[in-house]
């Protein structure tokens, strides 16, 4: 089956992640976020995070984010693939350790065998990609039965990001990030085959207002949907596989 050619889109993004990982040494400026929005997602992903039983798939893992936090769980195997090999190289070399694996690759074909993972994660990808169909088929072909797969994307549905898309529709403007539709990409979860699929809002605020940063989430702003919905940057799914 020949492969797909990337699209204009999808061919910037995949230069700018290699630029990124062979200028940058933190986890963050690698990734293309800032400092607080990364630790911002790092903390609504532990949050929720139960048991790290088993072995864990981070598909479009750039500098390692969370396969360390996995590890740092107690994961008893965690494999982090990304198609940025200066990423990988700067992965491997922050996060020694004899059970971890790291591989390049495309989230959209993963080089594993069906239902091997115990449960896998995708984060900070999906605004890179022209459409997430093929990645979701990828990643619940790759988990065992009742394993959880998470992914997480740019809210389409916050009111900052709906007037940033169209001002640039009205300029013409080349796409520079893609927003996602939180119910449509849980849709696709369940169509993929499974069971439940909620969705988790992640208020993020700019850096230099942490200290709003701080009051959202001791209001726990990303647990009132209707206030949420249109104010999360982010959001993220836990999805589960069935039996």
């Amino acid at each position: 089956m020949p492969q797909e050619v990337p699209n204009e889109f999808e061919l910037r993004w995949r230069s700018r992640f290699e630029r990124f990982g062979e200028s940058y040494d933190s986890d963050a400026l690698i990734a293309g976020w800032s400092a607080s929005g990364l630790a911002t997602r790092l903390r609504a992903f532990e949050a929720l995070l139960g048991t790290t039983d088993g072995e864990w798939l981070d598909a479009g893992c750039g500098a390692g984010t969370y396969v360390r936090a996995l590890y740092r769980q107690g994961a008893e195997r965690v494999y982090g693939l990304d198609y940025s090999v200066p990423s990988l190289k700067k992965a491997k070399h922050m996060t020694p350790g004899s059970t971890l694996a790291w591989l390049a690759g495309d989230v959209r074909r993963l080089p594993f065998r069906s239902a091997v993972f115990g449960s896998v994660l995708c984060f900070g990808v999906t605004q890179a990609l022209a459409g997430c169909e093929a990645l979701i088929g990828e990643l619940v072909r790759v988990t065992r039965p009742a394993g959880e797969i998470w992914i997480d994307g740019l809210n389409r549905g916050c009111l900052l990001h709906a007037g940033e898309a169209l001002i640039g529709r009205v300029r013409q403007q080349p796409l520079r990030v893609r927003y996602e539709s939180a119910a449509r990409l849980r849709h696709l979860l369940l169509a993929a085959g499974c069971t439940q699929a909620r969705i988790h809002w992640v208020p993020i605020f700019p850096q230099r207002f942490q200290r709003l940063q701080r009051l959202s989430e001791w209001m726990r702003l990303g647990r009132m949907p209707g206030f949420a919905r249109v104010l999360s940057h982010a959001f993220l799914i836990r999805a589960r596989k069935p039996c």
